[in-house]
């Protein structure tokens, strides 16, 4: 810097919350957001949650949000014949959501009680997840966040039967100046749904979105599971769609967003190989190797 204190060089800094130390300019905002990093609070920044605090500079990830209860006479007992279309649930003037349950999805005996609730999320903390997942790269603008929970009469989580999907549904409006954005007078074109697994990372569900007049945009897609769903706009120029786990048979070194196709080897990690997932193994394998029965017993004797 010049002795006016004007800095010269490094045009990374802003003139906020900056120090020099050792002859050195800090930038003391690591996140820039006009905030010196020592005087953050940390708390729930959406206004829209139960324990929402005015004060708080940094989201914390610690939002609360009250569930709906999603009523319905199919829920009441479950008929794992019978498609169950629920009524979309509007949950701001800007947000309605809507989930239907395709016939024999539910992991479930006939005529079990389904308890359904949707609650919306923090759109802040589901940004952070993504920038800290896979799909960090691909610069996705988390919009709109919601989580399902499905449990039965006896508390228990609801899972889905094996290769089942959820019809997930987002209507929502997007603003010319949404502050989001990188250009604030241009609204994105391209929008999807996404899916945060247990372990925080992102799928996408390549969802059929319809930009509509007055900017509102429909976007329906498949969901793995019951739980947390966002949509985002991207850009089509970062996004392959494919397998990102490097640990999946099927990876796909080119893509740069989840997708949900990967696919694990057997109990063995083989690839398409014989074992059943159990620790057993399967028909095949004892057709051609036979059973225990059929083996001989040895064991190894000390030659000394």
């Amino acid at each position: 810097q010049d002795g006016a204190g004007i800095v010269i060089e490094n045009g990374a800094l802003d003139g906020v919350c900056e120090s020099c130390e050792n002859g050195e300019i800090m930038d003391n905002d690591i996140d820039d957001d006009q905030v010196c990093d020592d005087d953050e609070i940390l708390g729930c920044t959406d206004s829209a949650a139960s324990n929402y605090n005015d004060l708080a500079t940094e989201a914390d990830g610690q939002c609360v949000f009250e569930p709906i209860l999603i009523e319905d006479e199919a829920l009441e007992e479950y008929d794992p014949e019978v498609n169950i279309d629920l009524d979309p649930i509007e949950l701001s003037e800007d947000l309605s959501v809507e989930i239907d349950i395709p016939a024999g999805a539910l992991d479930l005996p006939e005529n079990t009680e389904v308890i359904l609730t949707v609650s919306e999320a923090s759109e802040d903390e589901f940004q952070n997840i993504v920038d800290n997942s896979s799909a960090a790269s691909v610069d996705l603008v988390v919009l709109n966040g919601v989580t399902f929970n499905a449990i039965d009469e006896f508390q228990n989580m609801i899972e889905l039967t094996e290769n089942s999907t959820l019809d997930i549904g987002f209507v929502f409006y997007i603003s010319d100046s949404d502050n989001r954005f990188t250009d604030e007078d241009e609204v994105p074109e391209n929008y999807d749904i996404g899916y945060i697994t247990e372990d925080e990372e992102i799928i996408a569900l390549d969802a059929s979105c319809v930009i509509e007049d007055d900017n509102i945009v429909s976007c329906s897609g498949s969901g793995p599971e019951f739980g947390s769903y966002f949509s985002y706009s991207y850009s089509g120029d970062t996004i392959v769609f494919g397998c990102t786990d490097i640990n999946a048979c099927n990876f796909d070194v080119t893509a740069t967003l989840n997708d949900g196709s990967c696919y694990y080897g057997d109990d063995y990690g083989i690839c398409d190989g014989d074992n059943d997932g159990d620790g057993t193994c399967t028909a095949e394998f004892s057709d051609i190797f036979g059973t225990s029965d059929d083996y001989n017993t040895w064991t190894l004797s000390d030659p000394n």
